[in-house]
């Protein structure tokens, strides 16, 4: 989804959103593989394996480069450099990295809130997955009542449009170990809430481009946009 699709998406504009599908920017390939003994590192039968690997497509064929990018938003990272080389994920592929300076946060225009106070009813859109002490529930929601209580405000979740869960791990670099495994809500769900007690300020103040997840939001889980219903 483009950004003006998702400003609309998020205004309320359209029912009807133009999408592009995740595999028209990232392409499976298969791997294989065979077993080999930790004793004698010499290969054992019967153990020939073949998984799923993901790569970046290269959208536009007449080029020798990947036209996909992927965007970092981060703080705290004074001394980062504005362009070079890194190598990211656990195989150590390299990745040119360049500074954007024109990078513009969704908007929700004022007559959305206006009609978000009016209405009392928003969407919370998850841009990222998100972890949940709770399952699909965020913690300090009543799993019978469905209230929950956030700050200075009192919300219901009506309803909610979620995906399978998708697993959520890691390379704890400090411990030099795995980090637990956890079960996270898709990128994509939406959760549909009614504000019972609370202004659309701070709700949007709260939700709009934060980080809403119960573990590791400041590694960016649960990127959250508010929009009208």
């Amino acid at each position: 989804m483009d950004e003006l699709t998702l400003e609309e998406y998020l205004n309320a504009k359209a029912n009807d959103f133009g999408c592009r599908h995740v595999y028209e920017f990232v392409s499976m390939e298969p791997k294989t593989g065979i077993k080999r003994s930790n004793g004698t590192r010499t290969t054992e039968e019967g153990h020939l394996y073949r998984v799923g690997m993901n790569r970046l497509a290269q959208i536009n064929p007449d080029k020798s480069i990947n036209e996909v990018s992927i965007l970092v938003d981060y703080d705290g990272l004074n001394n980062f450099p504005d362009s070079g080389m890194v190598r990211p994920g656990g195989e150590a592929k390299s990745a040119a990295i360049k500074r954007v300076t024109d990078f513009k946060i969704p908007e929700l225009s004022q007559a959305s809130k206006d009609k978000i106070g009016k209405d009392r009813r928003f969407k919370l859109y998850f841009a990222t997955p998100t972890v949940f002490k709770h399952g699909w529930l965020p913690d300090k929601m009543d799993s019978e009542t469905l209230i929950w209580k956030k700050n200075s405000f009192s919300l219901k979740l009506l309803t909610a449009a979620i995906g399978k869960p998708v697993m959520v791990g890691g390379w704890d670099i400090d411990k030099k170990q795995p980090k637990p495994m956890r079960k996270a809500v898709p990128a994509g769900s939406v959760y549909y809430l009614e504000i019972l007690d609370g202004d659309v300020e701070s709700i949007v103040n709260t939700f709009h481009y934060k980080n809403i997840s119960d573990f590791s939001s400041q590694e960016g889980f649960g990127l959250s946009l508010v929009g009208a219903t």
